[in-house]
């Protein structure tokens, strides 16, 4: 019991909760702050607004036990725990992070605001459990949309055409030094000139289906990489539809959510 002070409202002796600067009328229970205020929900959810957690949660956690069945006070204690600090804006800045989302379903005050909803309150715990999972759904597809699609070539296909082309060079190369070659060995080029003219345009022919050769790999190739590249956009499209569904269920979800909150805190502030 402090002395020399007592409650405005029914005289009553005030004693000091320890551990806070609040006091406790001993007759009546009505809470008062340093300044002999009286405290109430008003007074923790203006507090709350100027993020003055700290002293809200002191406040609201004294005048929870006055009404334990009053659930607008374990949503208050919900906020005053997070950053930013009022629960519609706490899910929406934490929209593309399932860890926070995840973090916040888990957390001692969600958990105690989640228990035992009243009815009035079951389609707002709803709402935001339902915004909580299609926001990690979000998340989920929006990284995968966001991840470049692999396209993967033949690489088997690719070995081979270059074998091939490796192949025909070689023969092209062995054939235009074959008559020069021999000449060198036995030390005169006129007997092989005329082979040799003979097998220029073999040498021609085959250097044109090397290339011909390499052109049409090259198309299969490019065809091959077209037709994935028009997979991976398809899938691109489906992806990009889902996530236009999944922002337009979580707007609907989070303007139900902020109609609901405004009309708590327009209770309160009566």
């Amino acid at each position: 019991m402090v002395q020399g002070y007592t409650c405005s409202a029914c005289a009553g002796n005030l004693s000091l909760i320890e551990g806070k600067n609040i006091y406790r009328c001993s007759y009546c229970g009505k809470l008062f702050n340093d300044d002999m205020k009286l405290i109430d929900l008003k007074s923790a959810e203006k507090l709350r607004k100027e993020r003055k957690n700290n002293l809200a949660t002191d406040y609201l956690e004294e005048l929870a036990l006055t009404a334990p069945d009053d659930h607008v006070y374990k949503w208050e204690l919900l906020n005053c725990s997070l950053t930013p600090n009022l629960l519609s804006d706490h899910i929406a800045s934490a929209a593309y992070e399932p860890d926070k989302l995840l973090t916040f379903r888990h957390s001692r005050y969600y958990k105690n605001f989640h228990k035992d909803v009243p009815v009035d309150w079951k389609e707002y715990v709803t709402n935001v459990d339902s915004y909580i999972s299609v926001s990690r759904k979000l998340a989920e597809k929006w990284c995968e949309y966001n991840t470049p699609g692999k396209i993967e070539v033949d690489e088997a296909f690719v070995e081979r055409a270059a074998k091939k082309r490796k192949k025909l060079i070689t023969l092209c190369v062995i054939i235009a030094l074959l008559p020069f070659l021999v000449g060198l060995c036995i030390g005169s080029y006129y007997v092989f000139l005329i082979p040799a003219i003979v097998e220029e345009p073999l040498i021609v022919v085959m250097f044109f289906i090397v290339v011909e050769q390499e052109r049409r790999n090259r198309n299969k190739i490019a065809e091959a990489v077209s037709l994935e590249q028009a997979e991976i956009d398809k899938d691109k499209a489906a992806l990009k539809d889902e996530l236009d569904d999944l922002r337009r269920q979580a707007m609907e979800l989070m303007d139900l959510i902020r109609a609901k909150e405004q009309e708590i805190l327009d209770l309160i502030s009566r």
